[in-house]
């Protein structure tokens, strides 16, 4: 099992991806056309044009997981979130020192780790991929950079994520409302 996110390059994959990630002027275009290609399955996307789906193209990064990976533990620093392109993600988390409870399970198009852009938390949850996936990865430094240089195109990011965020809030409290009722 590999393990990402640990504050620093696992594998020579990621010291390449750190580097294409915090240089998004030095992407090829054919990076850039398979990423737009990738980002056409997300529905929040879908409002944009393509002039600004090419500059948010330019900061996200792929990267892939293979079965049994974990993509970030819970606990650890956070500074980047992601959108599942392909293949499927367990989220789980500790139970008071006992064996972990699954959250969910995530497939294609959806997203994960997004209070990272947003707070400075360690992560709130583990992350495995069950199958082999691929993510889109937007580190908190590049939506703060595309934040500064194209803000409507930061607004179309993080307005989805604050709407899943509260959708998620909102569900949460009601299955703590059932729950003290028990």
């Amino acid at each position: 099992m590999r393990h990402f996110d640990s504050g620093g390059p696992a594998t020579i994959f990621d010291m390449l991806t750190h580097t294409i990630a915090t240089s998004p002027d030095a992407m090829k275009s054919s990076d850039v056309a398979e990423i737009l290609a990738c980002i056409e399955a997300f529905e929040m996307f879908s409002g944009l044009d393509g002039v600004a789906l090419r500059a948010l193209a330019t900061h996200l990064i792929l990267r892939d997981y293979a079965e049994g990976d974990v993509i970030f533990r819970e606990g650890q620093r956070g500074d980047w979130m992601g959108f599942l392109v392909s293949g499927e993600i367990r989220i789980q988390k500790e139970a008071g020192g006992r064996d972990s409870r699954v959250v969910s399970i995530e497939s294609r198009a959806r997203s994960i780790g997004e209070m990272a852009l947003i707070d400075n938390e360690p992560r709130s949850a583990t992350c495995i991929a069950l199958r082999p996936s691929r993510l889109l990865i937007l580190s908190k430094t590049h939506f703060e950079r595309m934040a500064t240089e194209r803000p409507a195109v930061a607004l179309s990011v993080i307005l989805p994520v604050a709407r899943l965020l509260s959708r998620r809030l909102r569900m949460t409290s009601g299955r703590l409302v059932e729950f003290l009722e028990e």
